[in-house]
Formats: C-alpha cells, sequence, structure tokens
C-alpha cells in the first residue's frame, strides 16, 4: 500500500491505515459488490455508489472517503492513478491554485484506491450554471478557473518523470477506433475516413498525460482546482489532454441556446493561461482538435447511439457536420478562432 497524500495528519493517518487494512482483508467481497448497498466491516461503514467497471465505494461515516477497485482485479487502473497522484504532487505540489485531497492510498496488489473528497463542484456544472443561468456564475469568476487550469495542466505535462505506461487514451487512436464502429456511415463520415492518415497524426510522447481531462474530471473549489480520476495516465503528448478539453468547449458551443463567446471565451483562458507556462503548438493543437470532434461526429452520428451530447447538451448533426466540413477544408486553427498568440 501506498501513501501519496501530502499532508496527513497523525489521526487521518491512523484512520486511512484502519481503512486500507479493512480493504485489503476484504478485498474480493468488496471488488465484487456482493454485500449489498450498505454494510459494514469490522465497524467501517461502506456505501455502494456503482458496480460496473470499477466498484465505486462511499466510506459512510462522514469522513467523505471514496474507494475504487476495477472489478475484475487487475492492477492496471491502480498503477496509472498512482502515476497521476506522484506526478501531481512532483509538479504541483507546492500550487497554491490547485487544491490536495487530504488522503490519497492505494495498492498495486490488492487493487484499490482511497482518496478523501475534495470540496467543490465539477467545473462542467459551474459552466452549464454559467450558460443556462448568465447571473448565477460571472463569466469572469468562470474564466479564471479555466486559466487557473491551464497552469495546472502546464506544470503537470512538464513532469520530468518518464514511466513505461501509456496513457489509455490517446487521441490518434481516437478517430480510427470510432471509424471501425460506425455502422451508419454518411457522406460527411466517408469525408472523414478519405482524411483518416491527416487525422491519425502521430504526436511525441514527451508528457504524462492524465488522459481523460473530460470537464467534468475537474473540480473548482473558491481559487482553486483539482484533476480527478487518473485511471487512463500514463506517458503520452501534452496535446492528448488539450484536445480534449479544448474539443468538448468547441461542440459545446454548437449546441442552440448555448452562448459560444462565452465558451470560447473559457478555452482561451485556458489555453493563454498554459501557453504562459509550457508554449503551445497551435497548428498541432487544431490539427488534435480536428481530430476529437471528427471522433465525435462519427460516434455520435453514424454508430447507432442515442443522439450525442457535450456535458449534458444535446448535439445537432447538421451543427457539428459544418463544423467538420470546415476543420477539413482550412486551417484548424482558423476555424476555431484560436489566439495567434497561442
Amino acid at each position: 500500500m501506498k501513501t501519496l497524500s501530502l499532508y496527513e495528519s497523525s489521526d487521518l493517518a491512523k484512520r486511512a491505515d484502519n481503512v486500507c487494512r479493512i480493504v485489503e482483508s476484504h478485498a474480493d467481497g468488496l471488488r465484487s459488490a456482493r454485500a449489498g448497498r450498505r454494510f459494514s466491516r469490522e465497524g467501517v461503514s461502506f456505501r455502494l455508489c456503482k458496480a460496473d467497471r470499477n466498484t465505486l465505494y462511499r466510506i459512510d461515516d462522514g469522513s467523505d472517503w471514496f474507494l475504487k477497485m476495477p472489478r475484475n482485479g487487475s492492477p492496471a487502473a491502480i498503477e496509472h492513478e498512482i502515476l497521476g497522484a506522484e506526478v501531481v504532487r512532483d509538479t504541483v505540489g507546492d500550487y497554491s491554485e490547485y487544491r490536495h485531497p487530504e488522503v490519497i492510498r492505494a495498492s498495486v496488489s490488492h487493487a484499490y484506491h482511497l482518496a478523501r473528497r475534495i470540496p467543490g463542484r465539477m467545473l462542467n456544472w459551474s459552466l452549464l450554471r454559467t450558460v443556462v443561468l448568465p447571473f448565477a456564475v460571472s463569466d469572469s469568476a468562470l474564466r479564471s478557473t479555466f486559466s487557473r487550469l491551464g497552469g495546472v495542466l502546464a506544470r503537470f505535462h512538464q513532469s520530468q518523470i518518464r514511466h513505461d505506461v501509456a496513457t489509455n487514451r490517446p487521441v490518434a487512436a481516437a478517430v480510427n477506433i470510432a471509424l471501425k464502429n460506425a455502422t451508419r456511415k454518411d457522406e460527411t463520415c466517408e469525408l472523414i475516413e478519405r482524411h483518416r492518415d491527416r487525422l491519425s497524426l502521430p504526436l511525441d510522447d514527451d508528457a504524462i498525460a492524465h488522459g481523460g481531462v473530460h470537464i467534468h474530471n475537474v473540480l473548482s473549489c473558491e481559487k482553486q482546482v483539482s484533476l480527478i480520476d487518473f485511471e487512463n495516465c500514463g506517458q503520452g503528448s501534452a496535446y492528448d489532454d488539450l484536445s480534449l478539453i479544448c474539443s468538448q468547449l468547441t461542440c459545446m458551443g454548437l449546441a442552440a441556446h448555448v452562448p459560444a463567446r462565452r465558451v470560447i471565451a473559457c478555452r482561451d483562458a485556458l489555453l493563454e493561461s498554459y501557453n504562459d507556462c509550457r508554449g503551445i503548438d497551435r497548428e498541432v493543437l487544431g490539427r488534435t482538435i480536428t481530430a476529437r470532434v471528427c471522433g465525435y461526429y462519427v460516434t455520435g452520428f453514424c454508430s447507432g447511439t442515442p443522439r450525442p451530447t457535450v456535458l449534458g447538451v444535446p448535439l445537432l448533426r447538421g451543427h457539428v457536420r459544418s463544423l467538420v466540413e470546415s476543420l477539413l477544408s482550412r486551417e484548424p486553427a482558423v476555424v476555431l478562432r484560436m489566439s495567434p498568440a497561442v
């Protein structure tokens, strides 16, 4: 079992040690979720939150701790979680704008990850509130949060740690996977297929990538942000992460009744802050965002799935189709209205 917390009081350390001991003693039963929705083990109460690819429990004693266990018992996801926690500790351990969990424990041999809840709200919640209720969260406050996120990601990607575990979510594979699974191809899908080589551009594995920087995997609390869910973390490209969050914002800006200028302002705040710390190649970013958007189109409209959404906002086929065609026929950075300074 590894202690990955930055700071732990003696009381928290004792409680965490006790919970870890109980988890390791009952690992198989906990992982299989056989005990029901609520139960106790040696005086510690567990509440089942979900049981799909991962079994997730809340330690139901007021501590706000969460236990995640891969259902198949594979240590791979935990290795990614440990790598992410180590990189965070290495790169933003003393960064005042990052909020760390008070407790992080993980075990590869018993395949579990235990962490205390970080106070705050998911960033997608704040973004949607600003879009739907313009006066609930000010534009400037939201832009500041995205600016902090840009600084955090830049520092995260600057880690000198090298690791032989690759990210599970490389952008280069996104379009190929989507096209492979397409069952209802249309003209736009065929256009994307003709540009497959251009979209599957090779990227330097020059960073540790989070691998899942969806906006709902970012927490905001006052003047701090936090990243959660590192199970896809690994050696990759910074653009694996940047293209993911930027493509989500880009597609959200297409939705009806969403003020695109606000969404673009958030994206620009993130990129400007990131660029100040690490630098961005706007052409590479534009092409990787294009790959993500093309993947969304194929997955959402050509694979027989329900109507696609981004952050809970439904997307219209015609709007996404127009964006795809523009991105493939023109310079992506211009279509996306990226600042030349990026």
